[in-house]
């Protein structure tokens, strides 16, 4: 298979990732809107791996909002990065979580950032057969239906809240 690239207006997000599946794909499948970036890193049609150029989706971030980390550690894993090192691996040295709650803080994340891709309908695709993740990533192992079938289902809930209660400013 040689590269895919396109434009999400003309391609099923489901329906390409379901194609990657299938071919039991290996590689890297960007996705680009406006000036956000998300990537998506499949091994054998499973992902492994996600990016993201969105602050919100940043591990710190995440473990942070999720109420894992405290503010301070937060604030002092942020100097290290500035340093060169990952956020996960200084707030394991720093104490502030064990090997296992960092691990499923990742998976998490790379949740989080695939189930989000599957509500764009704009933007451009290119996916990049045997590019594999960043070596010193935590990679996961998740099975692509399993992103497909609960970020359809996350779209359906939105759009019914969203007839129900049009405007965000109801109670």
């Amino acid at each position: 298979m040689s590269d895919l690239r396109g434009r999400l207006e003309d391609v099923d997000l489901a329906d390409l990732l379901e194609y990657l599946r299938d071919l039991g794909a290996t590689g890297r499948l960007a996705l680009k809107f406006g000036t956000s970036e998300k990537v998506l890193c499949l091994r054998g049609g499973r992902l492994v791996f996600a990016l993201s150029n969105l602050p919100a989706e940043r591990l710190g971030d995440m473990l942070l909002q999720d109420g894992k980390i405290t503010q301070g550690h937060y604030d002092e894993a942020e100097r290290g990065i500035a340093q060169g090192k990952r956020m996960g691996k200084i707030l394991v040295e720093m104490g502030a979580l064990g090997p296992a709650d960092l691990w499923a803080g990742v998976r998490s994340q790379v949740l989080q950032i695939a189930f989000s891709v599957m509500a764009l309908d704009s933007g451009l695709f290119h996916f990049s057969e045997n590019e594999a993740p960043p070596e010193e990533s935590i990679q996961v192992d998740v099975p692509v239906q399993e992103v497909i079938v609960e970020g359809v289902r996350r779209i359906r809930e939105r759009k019914r809240i969203a007839k129900r209660f049009p405007r965000l400013d109801v109670v």
